[in-house]
């Protein structure tokens, strides 16, 4: 009796350390997933440069290293833009502005001021607002394109 008792305790034991270490598997494959975008960025930084390549006409403002499967950020997972001549301001992985911009007309001998462009659109899906205030006709365009991206339903501009 006490041999049948101690054999069922033996096969007890041994299914639950078989649990256990199902269990803890599937931690350790969830915390791989969950840090898998980081481990890559690090990676990607020491081997090859950055993460984010060089764009014609834009300045790198950032990564949104955000787990692109359990965040559910539109931004996670991808390299943030400002055209040249901004700063970027505000959350890489969240609302980023680009301001600045500089004077780009002419303000010459007829003292003539530069043209003020902007921009202001509302209810959009991945963001707030986008909004441009500023002197540069091309900045004022990209600002115009992102509403479109981001499918805002109230938008107003003056970029001409």
């Amino acid at each position: 009796m006490i041999n049948t008792i101690l054999t069922a305790i033996d096969r007890i034991n041994r299914i639950l350390l078989i649990i256990v270490l199902l269990l803890a598997g599937v931690i350790a494959v969830v915390q791989g997933i969950k840090l898998a975008p980081q481990w890559l960025a690090t990676l990607s930084q020491e081997t090859s440069g950055p993460l984010c390549s060089a764009t014609s006409g834009y300045v790198l403002c950032g990564y949104c290293d955000e787990d692109v499967i359990f965040s559910g950020n539109p931004n996670a997972g991808k390299c943030r833009y400002c055209p040249k001549g901004t700063k970027c301001q505000g959350d890489i992985c969240g609302e980023l502005t680009c301001s600045g911009g500089g004077t780009t007309g002419t303000s010459g001998s007829s003292g003539t001021q530069p043209t003020n462009y902007y921009v202001l659109c509302w209810d959009c899906q991945a963001v707030r607002s986008v909004s441009y205030n500023g002197y540069d006709a091309t900045n004022c365009w990209y600002y115009w394109n992102l509403c479109d991206i981001y499918q805002c339903r109230n938008m107003r501009r003056k970029c001409w």
